[in-house]
């Protein structure tokens, strides 16, 4: 089985208005919770892998149970969406890319090993659903780490598109919007 780095993004969001996605209704460790479920599933098909939150400074993260490394950015409430992705290109263009990486919202489960999928030849791997105006889900990416340089210029293609044309959906859906576009 081979090791990944698990990659989540998480930041507390007030709960008095709810806002557009029902995760931002969630207690903290509610949320928290669902990152340590997701974690642990992961853990089960591929022990040894890696867990990184990508957070902010305000963000606690003491209830999680599994290892974790921490790395936090700025992240505005009103851009969240936008500030995630610029928190996953930063990861990227820092990366030493040692092991593939699954960027993954914390409510998803692995329920199986995901070693197949590395036994293919790509760079980027996307979530395709059937919905003309999304079809690409932003919930999961999974990035090899076979050629860099490749990844490296794929998000930053991407945050060049979300920048100038999804500025206005930089709290939600912007994300896939210019995953969209990216394809």
């Amino acid at each position: 089985m081979c090791a990944l780095n698990f990659v989540t993004f998480h930041v507390e969001i007030e709960k008095s208005d709810g806002g557009p996605h029902p995760n931002t209704n969630l207690e903290v460790d509610r949320y928290v919770e669902m990152i340590d479920m997701m974690v642990q599933s992961a853990l089960k098909f591929h022990p040894g892998s890696g867990c990184t939150v990508l957070t902010n400074e305000a963000t606690r993260l003491e209830a999680l149970s599994s290892r974790y490394s921490r790395i936090n950015y700025a992240v505005r409430r009103e851009k969240m969406m936008f500030d995630r992705m610029v928190a996953q290109f930063e990861f990227v263009r820092a990366y030493d890319f040692t092991l593939p990486i699954f960027l993954i919202d914390s409510d998803i489960l692995i329920n199986n090993s995901l070693d197949l999928v590395f036994q293919h030849d790509f760079d980027i791997g996307l979530t395709w659903r059937r919905n003309s105006k999304m079809p690409i889900n932003g919930g999961v990416i999974i990035v090899n780490n076979r050629r860099p340089d490749a990844i490296r210029r794929f998000f930053s293609l991407f945050h060049e598109i979300y920048s100038k044309k999804y500025a206005d959906r930089a709290d939600w859906y912007g994300d896939q919007y210019a995953l969209r576009d990216c394809i």
